[in-house]
Formats: structure tokens, sequence, C-alpha cells
């Protein structure tokens, strides 16, 4: 790192690449010729390359195209300040830029900076595309250019190196004769087939007929390569769906696909998790640091280890490795207990979260559910979370439901430590009152709790009210938007989700009505609300509808019956494939 006055960056970007067609390169290199000085009314060079004065000297092949041409990190200089050294340029014809930091004693620095641009007489440029792929047709070559200053006439040659790879179309000679003006250019193109992936080198020379003063050959030659991708896949889905019997499904063969590549795939699983990969790796990766975060991954964990252990053909994972990952975490949340009771959100924190408290809560719930050690203080924790209830329920008329709410979560953190006593159920029935001012969220909490007391009627009967109010379309099942919860603070926001209140349902249908015909479609519209990575808005909502979705797996698919699957075309039986 130096600190030098008038030093500025180099546009390295703008030196090293040139400003060509994303459809084509277009070289403007050439190795022999004069060095001229740039940014210098001084010329530097008047170097012409030496070659053979022999008439019948053979072109010189350029192919060494590098970008860096000399680096040196130490150069000592002598006691003069001065130092020489020397080097090879590569083959490019074109602007070199030559830059030189100078560190002495006593803080004293220095930079200096230089450009040469390297012509020839003659010069040849591949016209390319960067890449082709296997079965493409498509026009390339070179232009040629006339520095001198008369006429020429030049005979160019093409080759072509590539093992059948590319093909040029016959009928087409490699061997051309052009006449070219003083400063003028022309393009040779060829038409070109991919006939299978791999590297491919052409070459391209030009000949003039006239001599130089030297009596020595004008040419020019490249050898550049050009690479054939394979096709990239490009998947359709022609159907998809879920069965408990049997089912039959006509696959619809799209019309443009290639008869010469690919095939269809089919998969099948007495699961749906199978489509969870992508948000279950996210879980196992992502690097978690805060309270939330952790919570988020352990709680879905738990339910996969459960039913990794009883479907391994199914999760991909290992149950010993999910367990280690479970007891570390829970080991750290175990550290974030402050001593009111609550958890803090980060360990530097001095003060405790009450919706991050309140999920513990329910951690410790699975932790009790499937067995793992969870050393928190729960009669602590339950005396934080009394501690953030609103003291008396008789608020102003108009401002009842806002306590409702966070009145409404501290209940639920505390159903997952312990039963509801006479005085929490008469604060549910309090809430109950103010139900059609909560959000959706909101209420299915609170019915939730109250399917656990004596009151089950009514909670059932509040959630057949929802259910009717569901949007159906086809075969999936969803709301059609959520209600702001205003009493949760703005770090909370998230809370505020479609999904989750959805997930919601689904976990309180599976207690309430577990034979429910909503549940597989709410399962399925949650799995086709994925984003492009495999995963829904946040680690929060991500974590939700995974634990939603493990409860579901734990009812509907305990029995891992074998079952047929075959396939027909024109009538006809292609295979039959027992599992």
């Amino acid at each position: 790192m130096l600190s030098l006055r008038e030093y500025r960056l180099q546009e390295l970007f703008d030196v090293f690449n040139i400003n060509a067609k994303n459809s084509a390169i277009i070289n403007d290199n050439r190795t022999k010729g004069r060095i001229y000085s740039r940014g210098s009314q001084t010329r530097v060079a008047n170097l012409i390359a030496e070659t053979e004065s022999d008439a019948s000297h053979e072109t010189m092949i350029r192919q060494d195209f590098r970008k860096l041409a000399y680096y040196n990190s130490t150069l000592m200089t002598d006691n003069k300040g001065r130092a020489k050294f020397s080097f090879t340029l590569p083959d490019n014809c074109t602007t070199w830029r030559i830059m030189v930091v100078a560190v002495g004693e006593n803080n004293l620095f220095g930079y200096g900076e230089e450009s040469i641009v390297v012509k020839q007489p003659l010069t040849i440029r591949p016209v390319l595309p960067k890449f082709a792929r296997y079965g493409d047709r498509f026009n390339a070559g070179f232009s040629i250019t006339n520095g001198t200053e008369e006429s020429l006439i030049v005979n160019t040659t093409s080759n072509i190196l590539s093992d059948g790879a590319l093909e040029i179309f016959q009928g087409e000679s490699t061997q051309n004769l052009l006449k070219l003006r003083t400063g003028e250019t022309k393009i040779k193109l060829f038409s070109f087939e991919a006939k299978s992936e791999g590297s491919v080198q052409l070459t391209f020379m030009g000949t003039a007929k006239t001599k130089d003063e030297k009596g020595r050959s004008v040419s020019d030659g490249i050898s550049v390569p050009l690479t054939i991708r394979p096709i990239p896949p490009v998947e359709k889905l022609s159907c998809a769906g879920e069965m408990v019997d049997s089912v039959s499904y006509q696959i619809n063969v799209p019309q443009d696909i290639r008869k010469d590549l690919g095939g269809v795939e089919i998969e099948v699983s007495n699961s749906i998790l199978t489509t969870l990969k992508e948000p279950l790796d996210y879980l196992i990766e992502y690097p978690y640091g805060c309270l939330e975060q952790t919570l988020s991954r352990l709680k879905p964990l738990m339910h996969i280890r459960y039913l990794a252990n009883n479907k391994p053909e199914i999760i991909n994972v290992s149950s010993a490795a999910l367990k280690d990952t479970i007891e570390k975490n829970l080991k750290k949340i175990v550290l974030l207990q402050h001593e009111d009771g609550g958890f803090k959100y980060w360990g530097s924190d001095d003060f405790s979260d009450k919706y991050l408290s309140i999920d513990v809560a329910y951690l410790y719930k699975l932790c009790k559910q499937y067995g793992y050690s969870f050393p928190v203080d729960t009669e602590k924790l339950t005396e934080y979370i009394i501690s953030q209830m609103p003291i008396e329920f008789c608020y102003e008329e108009n401002m009842k439901f806002k306590y409702s709410e966070s009145s409404l979560f501290s209940l639920y953190g505390l159903s997952n430590l312990t039963k509801p006593d006479d005085c929490e159920i008469k604060h549910l029935l309090q809430i109950y009152n103010y139900k059609d001012s909560l959000c959706l969220l909101a209420r299915l909490k609170l019915l939730a709790l109250l399917n656990k007391t004596p009151h089950r009627k009514k909670a059932l009967s509040e959630l057949h009210e929802i259910c009717n109010k569901i949007k159906v379309k086809e075969n999936i099942v969803y709301f059609e938007e959520s209600e702001m919860w205003d009493s949760i603070p703005f770090e909370r926001a998230f809370y505020n989700s479609k999904n989750l209140a959805e997930a919601e349902l689904i976990k309180l249908l599976l207690e309430m009505e577990p034979d429910n015909a909503l549940i597989p479609k709410l399962v399925r519209y949650l799995i086709s609300e994925m984003n492009q990575e495999g995963r829904w808005g946040n680690t929060y909502e991500t974590s939700s509808i995974l634990d939603a979705i493990a409860f579901y797996c734990k009812k509907y698919e305990a029995d891992t019956s074998a079952y047929t699957l075959s396939l027909s075309a024109n009538g006809k039986k292609l295979f039959q494939l027992s599992l």
C-alpha cells in the first residue's frame, strides 16, 4: 500500500479488452513491425522485426496473445537509480502500456508510465464467435488489412485442426486470392457446422505477391482456438401430481425438442421430502450467527433427522451428522439466556428479546418430543414471558385488540412450557372477543391455544369460517392476502407473511381435522411458492414452512407402500417398474 500523490489506479479493463461486439472476437494483434511512442513526441524505437530476407521465408504464425507481457515485483536499481530488464513481447500487435512504481529511501516514491504501439504492414484478425455449440451452423473467418502504401494481391489460406468437430461446408474453397487497396480491410467468411464438442484450432494465413524493400514476404498468419460446447440441457416439465391408489398422466411431448439428444425422465417417490433438497441444504449450510437464524435452523432439522431415520433412502443426509449439528447449536442457545430468563438476539446484547424467547419455548417443546438435552432454565423463561404481558386487560376499547395480539403471542409461548391455567384460559376468551380485529396469523395462534382448552368448539367453529374464505384454484388452495399485524415491532415485520399463515393453518388442521382435504393442497401450494434458489422469503419463513411440512409427512407418509410405474407410447408399453 503506497501513499503517492498523483498516483492513480490502472484502467486495466480498458487496456486489455477490445471494444468488440458480443458475438465476435476481433483481435487487432500483429507481431512484426515498428514500435512507436504514444504520449510522447520522441520516437522510442524504430525497430523492425528481423526476418530472413530469403524470398522463400515462410509466414510466421502468431498464436501467443497473452495480455500481460511482463511483471516484476522487485527490481533493484544501481547506485545511480537505474535498472535494466528485458523480456519478449507476445504476438499481440496492440498498445502496450508500461507502468513503473519506484520506492526509495526516506519515503521517496515515484511513478512513470509510457505506451508503445506495435504494427505491421499486413495484418490478419480472426472473426469468430466466442464459442459454438454442437449442431450450430455459423459464418466465421478472418479480416485482412493492407497497412502498406501500395495495393497488394494476397494469397490467403485457411486450415482447420478439429478431428471432425468442425467442418466447412462443401464447395467452399479454403484458398482465396484477395486484392487490397492501400488501407483497405476485407473480410472473408466461411460457413461452418459444429459436428461434435471439443476444441478446434483455426489457422489463417496471407502472403502478398509484393516483397518489401528488403525482399522479404509481406505476410501474416494467426492461429486461434474455438471451443465447441455441448448443448446445455433444457428441461420442460410435462406433468406432475400425486396419487393415493392409482393415477394416469398424459405426457405432452414438446414439438421443439431435438430428436437426437435427451430423453424423458420420470421421478416418483412416496414422500414429498424429495422436493425439498434445496431448502434443506440452505438451512444446513447457511452461515448462522444470531439467535433467530439458529432457531430457524434447528426446528426443521429435528424433524428431518427423525424422518431420515425412518426414510434413509429418501433423505440423503447423515443422521449422525444432523445430531451433531443439532446438539452443538442447542448448547450455543443455552449460553444466550439472559439473567432475566429471556434470550438475547446476540451474545453481546445486554437485553432479552420477547419474540425470540417465545420461539425458544417452542424449541424446548420439540427437544422434549425428540429426546434432546436442552438445559435452559424454564422457570425463569416462564417468568420472563409472563412479565412481557400487559399488566391489566382493561385498556381503552379501541386499543384492546393491539394488546390482545401481544398477550396472545406470550400465551402461545407459555403453552409450550406448561399447561394453560384458569387465568390464562380466561385471558384467551377475552382475546377471542376481539378475534375479528386480529391478523390472520394471530387468529390461527388463538385457535391453536383454544383447542387445548374445554372451549375447543369455539376454535373449531372459527377454523371452519377461516377455511371458507380460502382461495381454491385447481389442486391448490391459499390465502389471497394477509392482514398486517399492527402491534408487531418493525424488526419482526417478517412475521407478517401470508405463507407463514398458510403453514400455521396446516399444523392447525393436522391437529384438529387431520383428514381435511385442504391439507395436501396447502402443502402443494407452499412448495410451488419456493423461489428459484429453492427456499422461501427468509430463514424464519423457510424454517416455519418446513416445520409444517414435516408434521404433514409424519401424518400422511407413515405408510411407505410399494407401487408400480409403467410408461407407454402409442399404446405400446415401454417398461414397467415395481418399487
